[in-house]
């Protein structure tokens, strides 16, 4: 069925992909797969060695996921549809388009971006790596560790966090009607596959 959608991945409110689908961005075609693949996966900061296919790294590896994802969904529907057994990916239909991408012809948009107390703890990371990079210069100048440790501290508690926790990844689905948005549905990817798989 040819609905055309745009799937855009955020990291806090910064757009670093958008990606095109020419069929299926109806919210239980190719959102509902994706937003199943997202459900199966915890969004954290480093990867723990037995947990690679059971978390993404970080919303650039969201966005690298989702892509690979999507054409994967696609030509496999390609296949089931024409009886055509070819090797790697269709070409076509699934497409990476510049951040701030509209007015394609999309249907529908699907925002894609982080928890929010991620994204908070990302922020407060942040923050402490810079802090001890300027405490570091202070201690050469005057000989104080005390401070660097306890900074060095609190970073080692949040990378652990990271590896332990892990968080949902939230979707918010809009539906696209003479170029303004009205929002269908705002939550997690296991809520999206609740609300929508029941409607398919």
């Amino acid at each position: 069925m040819e609905t055309r959608a745009l799937f855009k991945v955020l990291d806090y409110e910064k757009e670093i992909v958008t990606i095109y689908t020419q069929f299926d961005g109806y919210p239980e075609g190719l959102p509902l797969g994706v937003a199943k693949y997202l459900a199966n996966r915890r969004l954290v900061n480093g990867i723990a060695p037995d947990k690679y296919f059971k978390v993404v790294n970080g919303m650039d590896d969201v966005a690298a996921h989702v892509v690979a994802y999507l054409k994967h969904l696609i030509t496999e529907s390609y296949k089931k549809f024409t009886g055509e057994n070819g090797e790697g990916f269709i070409a076509g239909t699934i497409y990476i388009m510049p951040p701030g991408t509209r007015g394609v012809g999309e249907k529908y948009i699907y925002y894609i971006y982080p928890d929010p107390e991620y994204a908070h703890l990302i922020s407060h990371l942040i923050r402490l790596e810079l802090k001890l990079r300027k405490e570091n210069e202070k201690a050469r100048k005057k000989g104080n560790d005390a401070e660097i440790e306890n900074i060095r501290e609190a970073i080692r508690d949040l990378e652990k966090r990271f590896l332990e926790s892990g968080w949902s990844v939230f979707i918010k689905a809009v539906k696209v009607r003479d170029g303004k948005e009205m929002m269908i549905f705002n939550g997690t990817a296991e809520e999206y596959v609740k609300k929508f798989e029941k409607e398919s």
